[in-house]
């Protein structure tokens, strides 16, 4: 087993309070982990769940597109003008009482 598969291997044991022991040479070294029951613990999701929950997200929720194509759609006919302070009323030019 090469020596950075043996340290993920310790770390998680650390993390999850199991012993681990090392044995054998080099070519062939291997890592022996021990979980003891009053010591371990679990870990609160398992990595296939954790997978899954990845893989098959839910959709996103809907946007209300209606209410965007109703201001667009108003500021071509003329009803609302952009300015700096927002959406103003504006002029009507074919009005008996034209004001501003």
């Amino acid at each position: 087993m090469k020596s950075n598969h043996r340290r993920v291997i310790h770390e998680l044991a650390a993390h999850y309070g199991c012993d681990t022991i090392s044995y054998d040479s080099e070519p062939q070294r291997n890592v022996v982990v021990t979980a003891i029951k009053s010591r371990a613990r679990l870990p609160p999701l398992s990595l296939t769940k954790l997978v899954e929950r990845e893989r098959y997200k839910p959709p996103p929720a809907p946007v209300n597109v209606m209410a965007v194509s109703e201001k667009r759609d108003a500021t071509r006919l003329g009803d609302l003008t952009a300015t700096g302070r927002g959406l103003e009323k504006a002029p009507d030019y074919f009005a008996d009482d034209f004001s501003v």
